[in-house]
């Protein structure tokens, strides 16, 4: 899961995104949070957009 989040977190700084100190991802006016959850089954990775 580190290298899907990791490897995101690249594609967004290609995209020219860039991070706030508080984790929101902003470009222009567009802003994105995403988190992730595990429970003994699956990941999930949740993007919201803001």
């Amino acid at each position: 899961m580190h290298e899907l989040i990791a490897a995101f977190e690249r594609w967004l700084r290609l995209e020219q995104w860039e991070q706030s100190d508080d984790g929101v991802w902003l470009r222009g006016a567009e802003r994105l949070r995403f988190s992730t959850s595990q429970d003994e089954e699956m990941t999930i990775l949740l993007i919201k957009r803001l």
